[in-house]
């Protein structure tokens, strides 16, 4: 880790005289991490060499060296204790990520071996990886059977999702997939469409009908917050948004399955640009008429992240026309993450 002024030594300095946001304290400078141990980067790393190597079913050589580097050097250490992906303060700890790292990066430095034809090595890391699954199955799993967050604790921790994770993608490179979908042009398929009539018809039928589910919804899901201690920001960014969102959704579903990424992403981009852009400010201005109260559009800060991350990870996943259902894993896995916060942190006004 270096400074910008490429220095090693980043010590932590604490600056009494100012406030961070909404006066939060100590404002600090300077990074002490780079002091710490951190054993979940070897696992990255080979991981990533590992998708690519695997994709094109070829192992640069010039690679091999490095990354016989790190894989011993993952085996080396993983029995020691580290700072983990937070960096945390305090005492290092066996904490659960890293060691799930430090197997990602035995396992996947052994096929990495298969696929050079060495066969010796590739047993011997083979061996390590399970050596170290034990261990992490013997020590991380509480007697509620769930993962926690370090050794001798039964704290959670949303690290621990890498292990689906890296479960998944394991799966994902072995047995599924080695490449994704590509886009692909499909023929006519020759149906007749309906009269204007019918069809003008049935949507207004189709739209009453929802308007009535949706009274029905907004009195239950009412109810239902209180029985079960949900926030109204979780109520309204992940209950409402996925119920509202289901025809949407079944649209979009159906059209994956036919192979019509296009389509697909186009259903799910439009309704959500629909929202944004149509929906909620007339929402916004019929409040002024038939609200008790006048709505606004100023949302508090984590919303706003939330939303800038989804931005960003819908971009990257549409603008390459390519996709396979480990991506889509990857991005429920960031839906379920802002889920997990909004149950358990949410916002302080409310």
């Amino acid at each position: 880790m270096y400074g910008i002024d490429g220095e090693g030594e980043l010590e932590e300095q604490t600056l009494d005289h100012l406030n961070g946001y909404d006066g939060a304290r100590p404002v600090r400078i300077g990074n002490a991490a780079y002091k710490q141990d951190q054993h979940d980067v070897w696992g990255s790393v080979i991981e990533s060499v590992y998708l690519h190597a695997t994709s094109r079913d070829h192992l640069d050589a010039r690679l091999w060296p490095i990354l016989k580097r790190q894989v011993e050097q993952a085996l080396e250490h993983w029995r020691e204790p580290d700072f983990g992906i937070w960096e945390v303060r305090g005492e290092p700890k066996h904490f659960t990520s890293s060691k799930l790292m430090c197997w990602v990066a035995a396992d996947r430095g052994a096929r990495l071996a298969e696929i050079r034809e060495d066969r010796e090595m590739a047993l011997r890391w083979q061996a390590a990886a399970d050596e170290i699954r034990d261990d992490i199955c013997a020590h991380a799993l509480d007697e509620r059977g769930v993962f926690c967050q370090h050794y001798g604790t039964t704290a959670l921790d949303a690290s621990v999702l890498l292990i689906l994770a890296y479960g998944m993608g394991l799966l994902f490179s072995l047995k599924t997939h080695r490449e994704v979908f590509g886009g692909a042009e499909h023929a006519e398929t020759g149906e007749a469409p309906w009269p204007l009539n019918l069809a003008l018809a049935t949507l207004a039928g189709v739209t009453v009908l929802v308007g009535l589910a949706s009274e029905i919804f907004v009195e239950s899901v009412q109810q239902a917050a209180v029985s079960f201690d949900m926030t109204p920001a979780f109520v309204g960014f992940i209950i409402v948004a996925l119920v509202g969102g289901a025809a949407e959704m079944a649209s979009a579903l159906s059209a994956a399955r036919q192979n019509r990424l296009d389509l697909s992403v186009s259903i799910a981009l439009g309704s959500a640009a629909q929202i944004a852009l149509f929906v909620a400010p007339i929402l916004v201005l019929l409040s002024y008429v038939i609200g008790p109260t006048p709505m606004n559009l100023q949302f508090w800060p984590g919303a706003v992240i939330m939303v800038l991350i989804s931005t960003l990870t819908a971009f990257l996943l549409a603008s390459s026309g390519r996709s396979a259902w480990f991506v889509g894993m990857l991005v429920l896995m960031v839906y379920l993450i802002f889920a997990m916060t909004l149950y358990l942190m949410p916002p302080r006004f409310q």
